[in-house]
């Protein structure tokens, strides 16, 4: 019985540009416009604070590198901050402490972490921090929903050229 034969890419002439056979277009990647991908998410137990009429539908995309590697250091931070807290209510910070400890408090570490998703992948309406934690503390399903529709859409990666949406996961594949 024939081993199979071990493929080897064929030398390359000094000097050449061109790429062997298979190989990955750098040339075309740097040239390519990238953009990240959205899609629309339906969410019906947010309706009543939409236009009358209107579809309730929030529009997220998905995390930039350095927004994908931030959320992951937002636990961190998260940490920091209580601890920076702990500290300060042990002296006279009471007011600062106080104002820490309201921008997280107590939460479990992935609560946090989906809270930063949410902040940097909402993109219609786009929500800052507050409006984020209040989603979830009260809405807690959608705001599962959401984030893991910004993972989703974060993992597909970008996509080339204009478009709306990219062709990414229609929104009923996140209910």
């Amino acid at each position: 019985m024939a081993s199979p034969k071990k493929k080897t890419a064929a030398p390359r002439a000094a000097g050449s540009d061109a790429a062997p056979s298979g190989a990955f277009d750098l040339a075309a990647f740097s040239r390519d416009r990238l953009q990240l991908r959205t899609a629309e998410v339906e969410c019906a137990e947010l309706r009543r604070w939409f236009p009358e009429g209107s579809r309730p539908v929030f529009v997220v995309r998905g995390l930039n590198g350095e927004e994908f590697y931030g959320v992951r250091e937002a636990v961190a931070r998260r940490r920091d901050l209580q601890a920076i807290a702990g500290r300060l209510l042990s002296g006279q910070g009471e007011a600062i402490a106080e104002a820490i400890e309201e921008f997280y408090g107590g939460v479990p570490d992935e609560y946090a972490r989906r809270v930063e998703i949410l902040v940097a992948g909402c993109v219609a309406p786009a929500l800052d921090r507050p409006a984020a934690l209040k989603i979830f503390k009260y809405f807690p399903s959608v705001g599962h929903q959401l984030a893991e529709q910004i993972l989703r859409l974060t993992g597909e990666g970008a996509c080339v050229g204009e478009s709306s949406g990219c062709g990414g996961t229609p929104a009923s594949a996140t209910t």
